[in-house]
């Protein structure tokens, strides 16, 4: 008896019968011959409802001459299959994924305070010229990704993070390549505005869940925490979206940051925790974890005063001096004004001034540290640094990890400014998500500090000018390894690389399944 199909979805009414291939995230792409070509729709399947599809437009991906098309999908990374063309049976072969790890030279992977932003750079060595040239469809080119993973010995594989390539170049005869780009939210959001669109009204999921669609963001990559309170907001046609997200998330209390996968995750300071990461406390020994060191001071954004004011029909204005370091001949009215709403009341004014005068007493010192490898580290945790000398507690701000032929190393700047209630016990550091981390240069929002209770939002004071980030010195040999801090995978510090580029790999779970060079 004849097979009763529930429904049925046409691609060309003009093509002859060829495969669907699944891929291992949501993504599915169909191929078929027509008029001798062979052709394709790329589309997104949602969970797993094929009736609802929506393909996107018809390529044609092959000169004419082909029928008798037989395509499979047998392990990650590439779609095998024969065809007949003219008198010819050929073999094809699609790669969209491959591991890059053997041609690694140098990379670096650089987090900076009060961005979400990631960038990095990759090397590789020219092993193989053709898949490198310039053409259209090398997996080097612009939008495709390079996924940075490492592991020590046999070590679990921890995922450093994910780069869209923006600069892609080429050259004849050339030893290697430099790759450079950064993380979903760079490739995403910084370079694209709102032109046409410019309001989103909805519930916060539903609003920022738009925002991240029109910008082009997959769909898998999308992480919103669920809150059904409505909200509405209103930017301008030239503002880019990273602007107009950061704007829209201050206003509610909400922040963003992206997965090592490339999800973006957008949500209140617990969903961010929870989903993302929490900061931890890491010790490094001087003359064994530490390789170099240099010191930074600036006064540029040092204040002597502080003044928290009202305006509006009952004015107020407090202020609060702001001790500083001995030694340092700061002006006496080096003064930092910090406006509430008018209807603040004069407690809560107390405490922000209070705050304000503790988190600013010590801004001005950074210091930037060399060390072996350490992957896990990100801005807003505290490091404590021991050995010859005072013991020195701070929180990490900006840092650059540096892999390859060279060596591994970790470069990390820990600043003066902020307060740690406890550097000994990680429930109470403040997460990256509460506090801006700059030292000498310190973005202040009101009441984001590293320690205090919030109350009142006001308006933004005025940033400071960036102070001049002092010289490097010069890189030592690798110490020995020290105690693993808070939370951090274990094993040794230099290890392997593992580096991928791909165009399509939306999956989550790829790194932890499959064996290294893209096969399970």
């Amino acid at each position: 008896m004849p097979i009763t199909w529930d429904f049925s979805r046409q691609l060309d009414a003009a093509a002859s019968p060829g495969n669907t291939t699944s891929y291992f995230d949501t993504m599915c792409q169909s191929f078929y011959v027509d008029t001798g070509q062979i052709k394709t729709q790329i589309a997104q399947l949602n969970n797993g409802q094929w009736q609802d599809i929506e393909p996107e437009d018809e390529i044609a991906i092959s000169e004419s001459g082909f029928s008798e098309l037989d395509i499979e999908h047998h392990f990650n990374g590439t779609v095998a299959g024969s065809a007949q063309h003219d008198s010819d049976v050929v073999l094809l072969l699609y790669e969209y994924m491959i591991d890059v790890s053997t041609w690694l030279k140098d990379g670096t992977w650089r987090l900076q305070p009060d961005n979400s932003i990631k960038a990095g750079t990759i090397d590789l060595v020219n092993a193989d010229k053709s898949r490198f040239e310039d053409n259209a469809y090398t997996l080097f080119g612009p939008g495709n990704r390079l996924r940075f993973l490492h592991r020590s010995g046999d070590s679990a594989v921890f995922e450093m993070g994910t780069i869209y390539i923006e600069n892609s170049p080429f050259a004849d005869y050339a030893e290697s390549f430099r790759f450079s780009g950064r993380n979903a939210i760079g490739f995403y959001l910084a370079s694209q505005t709102f032109d046409e669109r410019t309001t989103y009204t909805g519930t916060r999921t539903e609003v920022f869940t738009q925002m991240l669609l029109d910008a082009g963001v997959p769909e898998p990559l999308i992480m919103v925490k669920t809150d059904a309170t409505a909200a509405s907001f209103e930017f301008e046609d030239e503002d880019s979206y990273f602007e107009g997200l950061t704007l829209a998330t201050e206003l509610i209390d909400w922040y963003f940051d992206d997965l090592p996968d490339g999800r973006i995750v957008i949500g209140d300071e617990a969903y961010i925790k929870s989903v993302v990461a929490t900061t931890g406390i890491y010790s490094f020994s001087r003359g064994s974890e530490v390789v170099s060191r240099n010191v930074s001071r600036d006064s540029g954004n040092v204040y002597s005063r502080v003044c928290v004011r009202r305006k509006g029909d009952s004015p107020l204005s407090l202020y609060a001096d702001v001790p500083y370091y001995d030694g340092w001949a700061i002006a006496a009215h080096r003064t930092f004004y910090q406006d509430v709403p008018d209807d603040t009341i004069q407690a809560t004014m107390e405490r922000i001034r209070d705050q304000l005068v503790e988190g600013m007493q010590y801004s001005g010192i950074t210091e930037t540290f060399l060390s072996p490898f350490r992957p896990w580290l990100q801005n807003g945790d505290v490091a404590t640094i021991t050995g010859d000398g005072a013991r020195l507690v701070g929180i990490i701000s900006d840092i650059t990890h540096q892999f390859g032929r060279n060596g591994y190393w970790t470069q990390f700047t820990v600043t003066s400014g902020g307060t740690i209630s406890n550097p000994d016990n990680p429930e109470t550091v403040a997460t990256k998500y509460i506090g801006s981390m700059g030292g000498a240069n310190r973005k202040r929002r009101i009441l984001d500090y590293l320690t205090g209770e919030k109350g009142d939002r006001g308006e933004r004071g005025e940033q400071g000018v960036q102070g001049v980030q002092g010289e490097t010195g010069p890189q030592g040999p690798p110490g020995e390894d020290g105690a693993n801090g808070v939370g951090v995978p274990t094993g040794g510090t230099a290890g392997q690389l593992l580096v991928k580029t791909d165009g399509t790999d939306y999956n989550t779970e790829w790194a932890d399944r499959s064996i290294w060079g893209g096969m399970e």
